[in-house]
Formats: structure tokens, sequence, C-alpha cells
């Protein structure tokens, strides 16, 4: 352990971004023996003590172009798609048939290979070999052997090849797979997957089961093959971060309109919520059930069931109980401070349900939730400046003519 330590500080030593820090962190911790990875790495510290900026980041262009072979998309034969169609069925390998649940009408879905055939395709004389080096480091010489064997024993034996293969819903092969469990990568957002059974996956995390009817000649995915996949779904999702980072976010846009009417239209809007707020409770608290179905249909489910997202530049969370207190406590920021922060437009209770409908308004772009993964080190420490110049107590009023009493009497203010 303390090799895995010592080269972790080494590493966050070193002048790279965030995400370089994550990779480099990452391939110890995902490796088959932590502690092998973690000499390896320090022997590329050690290289040249004045040059391991570029020695580690030579290593991690070497590690991208491994593990983006674990993303070739290769042709499946008619007879092996017919034979994994009939072992799977017409659903998705991950669908889920909880109790009670009728099959639905099966979805489009495609055969995949779990590791594609081409990996280890001359992966000894690749980069001059470096690969081949860093996957034995990763995954340890003895599985690369092992795996070698079960793609090159696919040609000829069908039921090998099966271990290889399953059926996925197309949306779905981006994701995190570990045994029996199916995960998202944090922080990406997830809108609009479903299983091949068509149930929505909303949560971060769902467990699913696999079987066959016949083990012998329909044998179900290889273990050891998936979890050779898993181990490089980390690196290939900050791979995916890299990229990003260098598109670069997208610049917020406005409309011509926006620009020449933009005060009229903010006069506008004012004025048509005060009109709003004279329409009685039980005529707006339907209109704002319509609203999230509308929403829901626009923009897909939210990460959270309780907040959805909404025309007009709004959201609605859907509480038990009351959110007049969180509506007061945004109107106070919005009074007294320039914070910039959703504005309440109405608060409805639904009695029958003991639900309530809270709707404010949505800020204009990016939440910080999913952008701090994007930014360097730079960009964080002067965000975290704006907000100590953004968040200031010196407008708040100051009224002493309330005080607040402890259980003995005492005043507090």
């Amino acid at each position: 352990m303390d090799i895995i330590n010592s080269v972790n500080s080494a590493i966050l030593a070193a002048d790279l971004s965030p995400t370089e820090h994550l990779l480099l962190k990452y391939f110890i911790e995902e490796a088959v023996e932590p502690k092998l990875a973690a000499q390896f790495t320090q022997s590329i510290v050690d290289q040249d003590e004045n040059n391991v900026e570029n020695n580690l980041r030579q290593f991690k262009k070497d590690w991208r172009n491994l593990a983006s072979r674990l993303t070739v998309v290769e042709p499946i034969s008619k007879p092996l798609d017919a034979l994994v169609r009939e072992r799977d069925g017409p659903y998705c390998t991950m669908s889920m048939f909880r109790e009670g649940n009728t099959r639905p009408v099966p979805t489009p879905i495609e055969s995949a290979h779990v590791i594609p055939t081409s990996f280890l395709r001359n992966s000894e004389s690749a980069d001059e070999g470096r690969l081949i080096r860093i996957l034995e480091t990763f995954i340890s010489t003895s599985n690369v052997d092992r795996l070698n064997t079960l793609l090159s024993s696919q040609i000829q034996d069908n039921a090998i090849a099966l271990c290889n293969l399953w059926l996925i819903s197309p949306n779905t092969g981006a994701m995190h797979l570990e045994m029996y469990k199916l995960a998202y990568k944090y922080p990406e957002p997830l809108k609009n997957l479903f299983f091949g059974n068509r149930f929505h996956f909303s949560g971060s995390l769902e467990w699913f089961e696999i079987s066959t009817t016949n083990p012998t000649d329909l044998p179900l995915p290889s273990k050891f093959l998936f979890d050779i996949h898993r181990r490089f779904t980390t690196a290939l999702h900050l791979f995916s971060i890299e990229d990003q980072i260098r598109h670069g976010l997208p610049k917020p846009t406005s409309s011509i309109l926006q620009k020449l009417f933009g005060y009229p239209i903010t006069i506008f809007k004012r004025a048509f919520h005060k009109l709003w707020l004279w329409v009685p409770e039980s005529i707006r608290l339907r209109c704002y059930r319509h609203m999230w179905t509308i929403g829901e249909w626009l923009y897909g489910p939210e990460e959270v069931r309780w907040v959805q997202r909404v025309p007009f530049g709004l959201y609605i969370k859907r509480t038990q109980g009351t959110s007049w207190n969180e509506s007061n406590a945004l109107n106070i920021v919005e009074q007294y401070t320039s914070i910039l922060a959703p504005r309440s437009i109405d608060v409805v209770e639904d009695s029958s349900q003991g639900i309530t409908f809270l709707v404010m308004t949505c800020l204009n772009g990016k939440s910080f939730r999913r952008s701090f993964h994007l930014m360097s080190y730079a960009e964080r420490n002067q965000f975290m400046d704006d907000i100590g110049k953004c968040v200031t107590i010196k407008k708040d009023p100051k009224d002493y003519s309330l005080s607040f009493f402890g259980h003995h009497g005492w005043s507090y203010v």
C-alpha cells in the first residue's frame, strides 16, 4: 500500500489537469494487481525527473490507444446473431422482468461483442510494444494469455463465440457494466435511456439477471470477459471528458427578438405573473400537472423524480408536504442579494394527495454539478473566488426589532 500512496502523491505533484490526474489514479485502482500497476507508473515517473509530465502524457496517449480498442464495433455473422437471439430471446440481455410485469412488445436490439475479437490484434508490435506491456500490467500476463485464447478460439467454436456476445439496446452500449449490475459514471447526465423491455433507466444503479435454458450449446456471456470490459470503463469515461474539454462548452446564444425586446418581454412576464396568480388554484394545479407531462415528453425525465423541466423556461418541484419555506427563501435571496438564483413563481398545494407544486424559473447556462469536472484547477479556484464575491451578507437587512429566544428565555438576537 505504501508504493500505491507514494505513486499517487507523485502523480498529484505533476503539473497535469484534474482529468489526467484521475486517469492515472484509476489506472492503478482498477488494475487486477494495483501494486504492480503502481510500480509500472513509478518507473515512468523515474525515467526523467525533469520531464515527468511529458512522460506521463505519453503513457496516457498509449493508455488511450489501448482502451479505444474496446470501442471497435465489429460485424457479427448471421448464424451467430441467430444463436444469440435464440439464447436471449427478443429482449435486451439487461431487460428486467419484475414480478407482475407483462412482457411488452420488443424494441430494436443488436448483438454486440463484450470484447472485440480484434482487441489483441497486433498488440505486441503496436506502439513499439508499449500497449502489450500496459495491458499485461493492467490485467496481468496470465489474464492476457487467457483472453488471447478465448478470442482466438471463437473462430472455430460457436459456443465460445457466444461467451463473448450479448443482445443490448443500442443506447446502452456506453453504460458501465459490472457483474449483474448496471450503473452510470458520474457526472454525465442520462436521459431517454431505456432497456430492451422499455423500462426506463431512471436511477444510477440497476440490478439484473441473465440466464439460459441451454448452457451447453447456448452458454451465457463470460464473467471473465465482463470483468475485463468493466475495468476499462472508467478510463473510457474520463477520455470522453477530455474530448468534451477540448471541444469546449457551447456558448450561450440569444435571439434577435431577445436582444431588441428583452426589457419589454421582462415587463410583460412580470405583469402576466401577477395576473396568473389571480387564477383559481384548482385551474393552476391542473395546468401544472399538464405542464409536467409535456415537460417529460419534450425534455425527458430529470435525474430526480420530484423535479421536472417544463416549457416557458420553468422548473416544477413536486414534494410531499409544503414548499412555502423554500419559496420564501428564494424570495429573500432575490430581494436582498445579488446572487443569480431561481425565482419563485408559484406554490400550489394539492390537499387531496398531500403534494405541493413549487414553480420556479430556470437559470441560463449549465449547472455547476455538470460543469465542475470540465474545469481546470485555475478555473475551479476562480470559481470559488467568484462565489466568495457573490455571496455577501452585507446586503442582508439587520432588523433587531425581533428576537429569538431559547427555552430558558435568553435572547439570542
